[in-house]
C-alpha cells in the first residue's frame, strides 16, 4: 500500500494509493468494471502529437483483449435485443460478463436518474457512454471468479518455454553496458535489467527490448532509479543522469471521487443484508461457490457519465474557467498542461462525461453503518481533473516507495466540480421514484447546506477512484513527453513502457479495458518489428 504525501488542498490529508502487488498487478485487486471512454476522449491522444493514437486505432486491441459471453439484462428487457455489439471483443483472454444479482433499489434509481434528465444508455462501448448504463464486469460467470492477466493472459502462456515469471523479486534498474558509448544516433542500449529477490541482487540480460509495466508509480521510479528523468532530481538523489527526461514522473492525473450516503426505509435488498441477517449470509456463502450466482456474485456496475450541463449553469462555468485561467497562469502551466487545458475546456462545453456518478448498492460512506440499517451511497467523481501532482524517487535506495504527490484540488476547478456534483447526488435522492424509499440522508450531514459547508466536506472526504495516469506521458519530448508513438522512451533504443502512465490525458472510464488494449497494441509492434 503506497501512501501520498500531506494533500495541501485537501485537509493536509494523507491517502491510501493502493497498487496490484500480486501477479497480474492491479487487475488482481480493482472493482471488475470493464467500460470505456468516449472516441472524442480517445482522439483528444493523437492531438496531443500523438498520431496513430485515436479511438479507430485503440479498438481492435481493447476488443483483442477482451472475451464478452453475454448481454446487458437491462438491455434484453427493455428492448428485447440480445446479440453482441460489434465494438465487443468475442475472441480475446479477458472475459466479459454481466451481474446475475443486482439489488432491488437499482430499478427506482435507474428510473430516479432518467426524471434528472440523464439518458439511459444501452450501447455504452461503441465510442458514446454518456448517460446511464449497466456495466460489463471482468468475471468468468462460469468458475465464479474474477478474469484478470495471472489467470487469463500468464495462465494461457505459463508453458512458454520463452516465457519465465519470477514472483516475489521486485526490479531495482536498468543496466547499460557503457553510458558514455551511444549509438551513432546518441540513444542508450539497454543491457540487463537488476532486480532483488530474497534480499539478493542478480540481473538479467536482454536480448532485443525492455518493456516497462511497473504502473503509474513504479514505472517512473524505475526510470529515474536508472538514470532516465529529470537531471536536477537525479542529481539531488545521488544518480548520474544518463538521459535528462524532465517529463518523468509529472503530469501524474487521477480520478476524485466523493461519497453521498442514505438510510433506506425497510424492506429494500443491499448488500448490507450480508451483515444484517447472518441467517442470509451463510446461505449465500454457501450459494457462491455451489453455483456461482447469488448476491456474493455481484459488483458494482451501475454507472452514470454526465457533462457539467447537469450540475452547473452557463454563467457558474463560465465563473469556474476564468478562476482555472488565473491559477494556469500564475502556475506557469507547461506545454503540455497548456494543450491538455484546451482540450479540458472544449470538453466542458461537449456532451463529454466530465463526471461519473456511481451507485453503491450498500454503505459506502464515511462512517460507520447502523446494525440492521440498510443503505445507498451515490458517488459523484471527476473524471478530467485539471490538477496536475507528480512522483518521483526520494532516495538512492530502489527498495524505498517513490513519493507520490497527486496534488488532488490544486486547481480550484477541481474542488468547484465535486461540489456541484455532490448537490447533484443529492437531488437525485430526492427524486422518485427513489425518493420514497430513502428514510434519512446520512453523509453528508442532514445540517451541511451551504456551499461553504460543502466545500470543506469535499475537502475532508475526497478520495481517489485509484486510476492513477500519466507519469510516462506518450507525448512529444519537446512538450514533457517519456515516450514516442511506438511506446519507446526518447534517448533510449530499446525500452518501451506498457502501462497506464503513458496515458496523456485522463478519460472518463476505468481503465483496465483500455491499459489491456495498450499492451495488446505494443503486442503487435514488437511481433511485427515496428520501431
Amino acid at each position: 500500500m503506497f501512501k501520498s504525501v500531506p494533500q495541501a488542498h485537501a485537509n493536509n490529508r494523507i491517502l491510501s494509493m493502493p497498487r496490484g502487488k500480486a501477479l497480474g498487478g492491479t487487475s488482481a485487486i480493482n472493482s471488475m468494471v470493464l467500460d470505456r471512454a468516449s472516441k472524442i476522449e480517445y482522439d483528444a491522444w493523437e492531438k496531443l502529437g500523438n498520431p496513430g493514437w485515436n479511438w479507430n486505432s485503440l479498438l481492435p486491441y481493447m476488443k483483442a483483449a477482451e472475451r464478452f459471453t453475454a448481454v446487458d439484462p437491462f438491455r434484453v428487457n427493455s428492448t428485447g435485443a440480445n446479440d453482441i455489439f460489434p465494438s465487443q471483443g468475442t475472441n480475446g483472454t479477458v472475459t466479459a460478463s454481466f451481474n446475475i444479482w443486482y439489488s432491488d433499489v437499482i430499478p427506482p434509481y435507474r428510473e430516479a436518474m432518467a426524471n434528472r434528465g440523464v439518458p439511459i444508455n444501452f450501447d455504452p462501448d461503441s465510442g458514446d457512454p454518456f448517460g446511464l448504463y449497466n456495466s460489463a464486469t471482468a468475471v468468468n460467470r462460469t468458475t465464479g471468479t474474477r478474469s484478470y492477466a495471472a489467470n487469463t493472459y500468464f495462465a494461457y502462456n505459463s508453458a512458454r518455454a520463452n516465457f519465465v515469471v519470477l514472483t516475489g523479486a521486485q526490479a531495482t534498474k536498468i543496466e547499460f553496458k557503457d553510458s558514455t558509448t551511444r549509438k551513432p544516433n546518441g540513444k542508450l542500449t539497454a543491457t540487463g535489467v537488476s532486480f532483488v529477490y530474497n534480499s539478493i541482487t542478480y540481473t538479467v540480460k536482454v536480448k532485443k527490448e525492455v518493456i516497462l509495466s511497473a504502473g503509474t508509480f513504479q514505472t517512473p521510479q524505475l526510470l529515474e532509479l536508472s538514470g532516465i528523468g529529470n537531471a536536477n532530481i537525479l542529481r539531488q538523489n545521488g544518480i548520474t543522469p544518463l538521459v535528462d527526461l524532465p517529463g518523468v514522473g509529472e503530469n501524474l492525473q487521477d480520478h476524485l471521487l466523493v461519497p453521498t450516503t442514505y438510510e433506506l426505509k425497510p424492506g429494500m435488498t443491499t448488500l448490507d443484508i450480508l451483515r444484517n441477517d447472518a441467517n442470509y449470509a451463510e446461505a449465500a456463502q454457501a450459494q457462491y461457490p455451489a453455483t456461482h450466482d447469488g448476491i456474493y456474485s455481484y459488483s458494482t456496475s451501475t454507472l452514470s457519465f454526465i457533462n457539467l450541463d447537469y450540475i452547473a449553469t452557463s454563467d457558474e462555468l463560465s465563473n469556474m474557467l476564468a478562476r482555472l485561467d488565473g491559477e494556469v497562469t500564475t502556475d506557469k502551466a507547461s506545454a503540455l498542461q497548456k494543450a491538455q487545458y484546451e482540450i479540458q475546456k472544449d470538453w466542458l462545453r461537449k456532451r463529454v462525461g466530465d463526471i461519473e456518478v456511481a451507485l453503491t448498492t450498500g454503505y459506502g460512506g464515511t462512517g460507520t453503518p447502523e446494525s440492521n440499517t440498510s443503505y445507498i451511497s451515490i458517488r459523484a467523481a471527476i473524471q478530467h481533473p485539471f490538477s496536475r501532482g507528480n512522483v518521483h524517487i526520494n532516495s538512492s535506495n530502489p527498495l524505498a516507495a517513490p513519493q507520490i504527490n497527486p496534488n488532488y484540488l490544486s486547481k480550484s476547478i477541481d474542488r468547484e466540480i465535486l461540489v456541484q456534483s455532490l448537490k447533484f447526488a443529492l437531488e437525485v435522492s430526492q427524486t422518485e421514484p427513489l425518493a420514497s424509499l430513502v428514510a434519512a440522508r446520512e453523509g453528508p450531514a442532514p445540517e451541511i447546506t451551504s456551499d461553504e459547508a460543502y466545500n470543506e466536506y469535499v475537502k475532508a472526504n475526497a478520495r481517489p477512484t485509484f486510476h492513477p495516469i500519466g507519469t510516462a506521458t506518450l507525448a512529444p519530448r519537446a512538450i514533457g513527453g517519456v515516450v514516442d508513438t511506438s511506446l519507446k522512451v526518447y534517448g533510449t533504443s530499446n525500452i518501451r513502457v506498457a502501462d497506464a502512465s503513458i496515458i496523456p490525458i485522463h478519460i472518463g472510464t476505468h481503465i483496465s479495458r483500455t491499459v489491456y488494449g495498450i499492451g495488446e497494441r505494443l503486442a503487435v509492434m514488437i511481433a511485427s518489428g515496428s520501431s
